[in-house]
């Protein structure tokens, strides 16, 4: 192997691997932001449940 493919499957390399610590970092700070309250969002539903049985009231 010459010096030239040496260098370009170094920096390939160092692009993957960047490239997978990226991808890692926003997952896991994604997986931070994504908790949920469950009972704000049992009341959102209830909310949207009520407004779309409202709606269909009046179409008919």
């Amino acid at each position: 192997m010459d010096k030239a493919k040496k260098i370009s499957l170094l920096f390939f390399l160092i692009f993957l691997f960047g490239l997978i610590g990226f991808i890692a970092s926003i997952n896991s700070s994604l997986n931070k932001k994504s908790q949920v309250n469950v009972k704000s969002a049992q009341l959102y539903m209830d909310h949207t449940l009520s407004y779309s049985e409202e709606t269909i009231y009046y179409l008919n």
